[in-house]
């Protein structure tokens, strides 16, 4: 069936600032490449004030979610992840720009704490040999890649 003939009409797209949060549990999460050959399974685990936050054994995770319209960057909107690492360690945060494509690595060093962390992401914070992100609106992939556990409980548009 072909919606036309069906007098269907489009529905508006409404911007969405929360790409994901714990309730919605694997939702919208896959590992996309796997360097360690570790298990690819994801999975949900307790972090402080028993907050559950989605994890792979891979210490890969990767969503499309941010390539989707309802849920695109705005140009003054900034990214913000709610993450806990049990031990201190380096995390890449991954952007894979469609247009090229070309990939795009932000560092942060995460400390364990006894609460959740809350990062923020603007695009010039992603770089690349042939420099920085622009803009939100060319995002095909955000990657979360460690060498130990990150757990994450939110991702949203602030």
């Amino acid at each position: 069936m072909i919606p036309s003939a069906l007098n269907v009409s489009a529905a508006a797209l409404t911007f969405k600032r929360l790409i994901y949060d714990s309730s919605m549990a694997l939702s919208d999460w896959l590992v996309l490449y796997n360097p360690g050959g570790k298990s690819v399974d994801l999975s949900m685990e307790k972090g402080p004030f028993d907050l559950e936050g989605i994890t792979s054994p891979s210490h890969v995770l990767s969503t499309f979610r941010l390539a989707d319209p309802q849920y695109r960057g705005k140009s003054d909107s900034v990214l913000q992840v709610t993450v806990y690492s049990p031990k201190a360690q380096t995390v890449l945060f991954h952007i894979t720009a469609s247009e090229k494509p070309v990939k795009y690595s932000c560092k942060k060093e995460l400390t364990p704490e006894s609460a959740w962390t809350k990062l923020t992401f603007s695009p010039n914070d992603f770089k690349s040999a042939t420099g920085s992100l622009s803009e939100w609106n060319d995002v095909l992939t955000f990657d979360i890649a460690s060498k130990d556990t990150v757990l994450v409980s939110s991702v949203l548009w602030v």
